[in-house]
């Protein structure tokens, strides 16, 4: 693996792990009860380990949970791999002095591993979010009405589907 590559598988599972952590807040908002905004406001601050914690105590109180138990379980896993590679990737790992990519072939592997991994639960916790926020796209249509002089109309929405 050359530094290049890296870079990119690096900055790959970065950005899968940066829109996980925006789907979760998105779905915490859509179940939270609250002002849909409001609560994307709250959250933005929380760590990826606080909000997966939260989401899971507020999903519970509902009889149709928004994810499983295993879902939550996998995101646990998720985060403390999110943290090696966030925080300790660089420190941690052995790097080809000639080609400045990793040296072990176990490290690529587990890179590409998370990687797909993250790729998953991403898509996954997107089309989760979408479901949601179309059963409360009338109270979050409300909310936008409530703020704006002119009243807001959607005449049309497509929806698409992940397919792996």
């Amino acid at each position: 693996m050359t530094e290049e590559e890296f870079r990119i598988g690096f900055s790959t599972l970065v950005e899968h792990y940066q829109y996980i952590e925006m789907h979760l807040e998105g779905i915490y908002a859509c179940i939270s009860g609250r002002s849909f905004f409001d609560t994307l406001e709250d959250v933005s601050t929380y760590s990826l380990t606080k909000l997966i914690r939260d989401l899971e105590e507020i999903d519970s109180e509902h009889r149709v949970r928004a994810l499983s138990e295993s879902d939550y379980s996998r995101l646990e896993a998720l985060s403390k791999r999110r943290n090696f590679w966030v925080h300790n990737a660089f420190t941690d790992l052995v790097f080809d002095v000639k080609t400045g990519g990793l040296r072990n072939t176990k490290d690529i592997e587990t890179m590409e591993s998370d990687t797909q991994e993250a790729r998953f639960m991403r898509d996954y916790l997107f089309a989760t979010k979408l479901k949601l926020m179309e059963c409360k796209e009338e109270s979050i249509i409300d909310e936008i009405n409530k703020s704006l002089d002119v009243p807001v109309v959607i005449t049309d929405v497509k929806y698409f589907e992940i397919k792996h």
